[in-house]
């Protein structure tokens, strides 16, 4: 294995030289590897942006193949670098080594370049031997950035809820140590670390609702201690102290139970706290919360306060350029999520007539759309991607039309992510393709899918169209973790990846219109026979919609396999050998019947060949920059 330095890895151990010499050769080593994966990544990012630039069809496709090899070689490259890291993680770290890689990863973390199974990995690490040095300064950042890596960019299962959570505990108890983290800045983080605790993980599951207010009290406690007012954080606490105010409030609209004694210790908190709001507009809503609480305004007066609440908060988040650190971009598009999530749940619960919320949500919905369509490729990552799957939830109960509805998934979710949006295209354009040629032949097997219910080959073909614009829409929740990796995943990786089928249904599987298309989007992984692919709890072959799901997983085969320049982990190959595979794979893999149709039929085949490669780049020019996004 070569290292960063072009040297055998082991190569400063083979020599005997000073203790100091050694160290610093390995702190050196590691140092160089975090750069490569830092510079690598900046390079990526550039010439993903690069992407958006106008220019003539044979010009930007000059570039696209470029940045193509390009990206791939990185690739390469960040994949050896974790190599050598990995290696070094699994051994005992000197103080030298330690300090290399807690400098490398922050210095990824203050540049906003995640590579969040990695830098978890780093944290594991580093936290139990600067826990014995008690260095509460850099335990401050590890618990921190586990938390941030957790909740924005990694699956959040049970077991890393449970995680987040005890680092979140970690990071407020460090408030006994309030006197020796040196800046306002690391002492600010425990003040955030009380903010998750009280709305952020209520968020995520409906078991941390019982910790709000206890967290809220103890909170409001420290905040009065005299370690704050040793270190001179009187003014800086009080402010803080407004904020928690605030999370209270939006942990009141969305987490109040409905037994009686709960409803009343919020009440009496939020009538405790509501005349220390400075911001007038945060006054404005606490006294409307109560007011509405107390059915002493209407619905009509409560969606004027809800939508200027809105305003406000979109106004900020629509003045940002996205050269804001991440921090700053978080913050201003939380507030702005969280007040429309809040105006959604008000909908659903009032009074006004069925055109008034549908009036209403539509206002919220478009300000939404129209912000996510701001946020740069290189800013946008699963933090959004799980705001959009939300909204998408809350605003569906508005939506009448499975249209309107798809039409909203795409414009807040897929579109914004090229790399799901082309190749979602791509399966509807491939599927569509062989459909239409068993019309034209009027083959028999075209049975098969009327058997399923349709009246007419227009209805087929809309169905067919639509669920292969569905079928990868799981994937939309794995952008920043998956698809814009620059090195090869991990297993743990790729385990969330095979965990897409499940997570479509995540997003749209409540809405009965979208019943008929769940079996494409759980079952599209599943071989024909059934005996392998995933999930592996799904049974294909008893599916109503097999042969749709036979057909989207041959077009799903070619588009992947034909794509020669938009996948990072594989160089592609010509539709020639992806047709050798699915005749290879007759009976097991895929359906015997449709492969042979499309062997059988040349004018078929050329068309099929057309659209994987002059077809493909068409496409791609098209969706990247004449908006057809």
């Amino acid at each position: 294995m070569k290292s960063a330095l072009g040297a055998d890895f082991l190569s400063s151990y083979d020599i005997i030289i000073s203790g100091e010499a050694i160290y610093m050769k390995t702190y050196e080593e590691i140092r160089n590897c975090f750069n490569a994966i830092k510079n690598n990544i900046i390079t990526c990012n550039e010439l993903d942006s690069d992407m958006f630039n106008y220019r003539t069809y044979p010009e930007w496709l000059a570039v696209y193949k470029k940045r193509s090899m390009g990206i791939r070689e990185i690739y390469k490259k960040n994949t050896e670098m974790v190599e050598i890291i990995n290696e070094y993680l699994k051994k005992d770290l000197n103080d030298e080594e330690l300090l290399a890689f807690y400098q490398g990863y922050r210095e990824l973390e203050d540049r906003n370049l995640h590579d969040s199974y990695l830098i978890i990995s780093i944290i594991d690490k580093l936290i139990p031997p600067y826990e014995a040095r008690h260095d509460y300064e850099k335990l401050l950042h590890l618990y921190t950035d586990s938390c941030y890596e957790l909740g924005c960019f990694l699956r959040l299962d049970d077991k890393s809820l449970e995680r987040l959570k005890k680092d979140l505990h970690r990071i407020k108890n460090l408030r006994f140590h309030y006197k020796e983290l040196s800046s306002i800045r690391e002492r600010r983080l425990i003040y955030v670390a009380y903010y998750n605790l009280i709305k952020t993980l209520p968020e995520y599951s409906p078991k941390y609702n019982e910790d709000i207010i206890p967290m809220f009290k103890e909170a409001k406690a420290f905040y009065q201690t005299e370690d704050i007012k040793l270190m001179g954080d009187q003014e800086f606490a009080r402010h803080e102290g407004n904020l928690l105010n605030i999370m209270l409030l939006h942990s009141f609209m969305y987490y109040l139970d409905d037994g009686l004694s709960q409803q009343m210790e919020y009440t009496d908190l939020i009538d405790e706290i509501k005349d220390t709001f400075e911001d007038e507009m945060d006054t404005d809503l606490c006294n409307a919360v109560l007011n509405y609480f107390h059915d002493q305004m209407n619905d009509e007066e409560f969606v004027y306060y809800l939508k200027n609440y809105l305003g406000f908060y979109f106004g900020e988040a629509n003045s940002l350029t996205f050269n804001e650190s991440f921090d700053e971009i978080f913050v201003k598009a939380e507030n702005l999520f969280n007040t429309a999530f809040m105006f959604y749940d008000f909908l659903c619960h009032s009074y006004l007539s069925e055109e008034d919320r549908k009036r209403e949500s539509v206002f919220v919905t478009e300000a939404i759309a129209s912000f996510l369509k701001r946020i740069p490729q290189d800013k946008y990552n699963i933090y959004f991607d799980e705001a959009a799957s939300t909204l998408i939830r809350k605003a569906a109960p508005f939506i009448k039309t499975i249209s309107e509805k798809e039409r909203l998934l795409g414009d807040i979710l897929v579109k914004n992510q090229p790399n799901n949006y082309i190749h979602a295209k791509m399966v509807e354009k491939l599927s569509l393709g062989i459909l239409d040629y068993l019309n034209r032949a009027n083959d028999l097997l075209l049975n098969q899918f009327y058997q399923i219910g349709f009246n007419n080959y227009n209805e087929l073909r809309d169905y067919v169209a639509r669920g292969a614009r569905l079928h990868d829409l799981g994937k939309s929740l794995s952008t920043g973790l998956i698809t814009q990796q620059i090195r090869s995943l991990t297993p743990y990786e790729y385990s969330y990846v095979k965990m897409h089928p499940e997570k479509g249904l995540s997003v749209v599987g409540k809405d009965k219109e979208f019943a008929p298309y769940f079996d494409i989007m759980i079952g599209h992984h599943k071989d024909y026979d059934g005996k392998n692919g995933y999930p592996l709890s799904f049974d294909n072959t008893k599916s109503k919609y097999k042969i749709v799901i036979d057909l989207i997983r041959i077009a799903d085969a070619i588009d992947a396999g034909t794509d020669v320049y938009g996948r990072n982990y594989s160089t592609g190959k010509n539709f020639d050998m992806i047709l050798a595979e699915l005749v290879k794979g007759e009976g097991v893999k895929y359906n015997p019947y449709l492969v042979e149709f499309i062997k059988n039929h040349s004018d078929l085949l050329n068309e099929l060949r057309y659209a994987t490669i002059d077809g493909r780049y068409e496409l791609i020019y098209n969706s990247y920059l004449k908006q057809e996004r």
